[in-house]
């Protein structure tokens, strides 16, 4: 897990821990979430990602007292490169009418390979496809004459 962090130096009232994603078309990204001052919370736990991954809906989540609650937010990749690497940004921010300051913290989106097989052959066949469209070439040549 990543550590914690409260937004501008303000007195955050939970105290956030993002875990690291692997996705390979999606991935929950699970937040950890712990009451800074001893007292229940309802807040909303929201993913910021770069372009080429999307996180559309915030969780809601009720941080108890005592304890730790984990909650999980879902990460899609959109168009973001195979086997790149972002970073994600975690933002718990209370609800209205609740007091307190956010509270965010980073985690780290792998994009995994593609797990297809005809994109590793895509190469080899080409290959293949111009060796045979030569010698259909040659063959042709050769019966001309």
């Amino acid at each position: 897990m990543v550590g914690a962090a409260p937004i501008e130096g303000a007195a955050s009232t939970v105290r956030l821990f993002a875990r690291d994603v692997r996705i390979l078309y999606y991935g929950d990204v699970e937040v950890g979430l712990e009451s800074g001052d001893g007292a229940t919370h309802h807040v909303h736990v929201r993913v910021q990602a770069p372009p080429g991954l999307q996180a559309p809906e915030p969780a809601e989540v009720t941080v108890p007292a005592t304890g730790r609650v984990t909650a999980t937010v879902r990460v899609w990749r959109s168009s973001a490169p195979r086997g790149s690497r972002h970073a994600l940004v975690v933002v718990a921010e209370p609800m209205e009418g609740e007091g307190g300051a956010a509270a965010s913290a980073a985690a780290m989106a792998e994009i995994l390979p593609d797990p297809a097989w005809m994109p590793r052959l895509r190469r080899p066949l080409g290959v293949l496809a111009l060796l045979l469209m030569a010698a259909a070439a040659g063959w042709e040549l050769r019966r001309r004459r």
